[in-house]
């Protein structure tokens, strides 16, 4: 509005200026007085249209740049709207995350790991390590004059008792098996009869009557006042534990073995039916020492449940895992534990384990139906073991029927025959 009122005031000011311009010129020289006035007439009209534009494209220039503004400011409320709402939306899925991570997170993970870590071949080979102890168990192990308390005449006797050394006669085994065993085991009114007979005592095996005591075969050999359960006794050659083993499986065998009969011995009729009984009664005696020599290999360490160990020592339950083992099997470290103390770390473990008992009652219901699945599959692992022993007895049963069917009937099946052949 004010320019507009400019415009007006200098066009007034400019026809005021002609009228008089031309009445004074009118007397001097009207040519030059409208000349004049025409030029400045068109200077001022130009100038005035300049001072139009300018006023004009600054304001143009004003509306667009308010109108820039209102746009920037718009947008910016529009993203701090959407980082708004994405901040909420992220604040309630952590907090949904935050409320269902628990329900199926795993209580202790290493423990799962070490399930499958090992114990299954640990589990599997445990006949083949009891091979080596008994009759016929020559292949590997055995026992060395003077490691674990053994002299050169027990050393001798176990190994004329496993096979790998031929038979004298019997009364040589005889002072061979009492002399060693006067020697490593003999103590009280045993170690007075060893004397009498003019036998050295001095039990030089920490296991005092070791080979002649169930609980070595059944619980590992026990020193003076020692009453505990070995779930892992050392198996290797020579150790003081596997040599009183091997002396009561000697015992539990045959303890004094026939002369071993020479070439031209054997070269006979008679000869030759010795070797076929023989066989028969080295195969019978095998099978009758087979839970023996499979017990032992389940209590022998196994290096394949050291990667079971090293998994659980870093669980939840690693502190009491490392203090039952510390216990239970000092060298576990070294030489790994049995496959018996691996299902009894497992069965331990829980129920006799405060930890575990303690997270339990904090376990939420997944928690709880979880621990409840992985105790279900544990027990399918003990009822498979079980049903292998209930096959295994079954068939000990069954040899034990044989002979005594054999008893009863063979000399009557003989009998029968020997009229037939008349």
């Amino acid at each position: 509005m004010k320019t507009h009122k400019v415009l007006r005031t200098i066009r007034s000011a400019a026809a005021v200026g002609g009228f008089l311009i031309a009445t004074n010129a009118h007397a001097l020289c009207d040519g030059c007085v409208v000349a004049a006035v025409s030029t400045l007439n068109v200077s001022l009209t130009a100038s005035l249209t300049a001072i139009s534009t300018l006023i004009t494209t600054t304001h143009n220039m004003t509306v667009q740049a308010i109108k820039g503004v209102g746009t920037v400011v718009s947008q910016a409320s529009t993203e701090n709207a959407k980082a708004i709402a994405m901040a909420n939306s992220r604040v309630a899925y952590d907090v949904a995350r935050s409320n269902t991570m628990p329900r199926y997170a795993i209580t202790n993970p290493c423990a799962v790991v070490a399930a499958t870590a090992g114990m299954n071949s640990a589990i599997r080979e445990a006949s083949t390590s009891g091979s080596t102890f008994g009759r016929g168990g020559s292949g590997g192990g055995g026992v060395r004059a003077g490691a674990g308390g053994a002299s050169a005449d027990l050393a001798k006797a176990i190994a004329i008792a496993k096979g790998s050394e031929l038979a004298p006669p019997p009364e040589v085994t005889a002072k061979l098996a009492a002399s060693g065993a006067c020697s490593a085991f003999a103590t009280g009114p045993r170690a007075a009869a060893c004397n009498s007979a003019r036998f050295a005592t001095g039990q030089s095996n920490p296991f005092a009557e070791a080979d002649v005591r169930a609980d070595t075969l059944f619980d590992g050999p026990q020193k003076n006042g020692e009453r505990r359960k070995k779930f892992t006794v050392d198996d290797s050659d020579g150790s003081a534990e596997r040599v009183a083993i091997e002396a009561f499986i000697r015992n539990m065998g045959t303890p004094l073995e026939l002369r071993s009969l020479g070439q031209g011995e054997l070269g006979t009729d008679a000869g030759r039916r010795f070797l076929a009984v023989r066989d028969s009664y080295e195969a019978r005696m095998s099978f009758a020492e087979r839970p023996m020599r499979r017990h032992v290999g389940m209590m022998a360490p196994s290096p394949d449940s050291q990667g079971f160990i090293a998994r659980l020592v870093q669980s939840v339950d690693g502190p009491w895992v490392t203090a039952y083992l510390d216990k239970a099997a000092p060298n576990w470290r070294a030489k790994g534990i049995s496959r018996d103390e691996v299902i009894n770390l497992e069965v331990e473990g829980r129920h006799m384990n405060k930890g575990w008992q303690l997270r339990v009652s904090s376990m939420s219901p997944e928690e709880v139906a979880r621990e409840q699945l992985r105790t279900t599959a544990f027990q399918n692992v003990l009822l498979w073991q079980l049903n292998q022993e209930v096959r295994e007895s079954g068939i000990m049963l069954g040899g034990l029927n044989a002979t005594a069917v054999r008893s009863e009937s063979l000399p009557e099946l003989k009998a029968a025959h020997s009229a037939a052949t008349r």
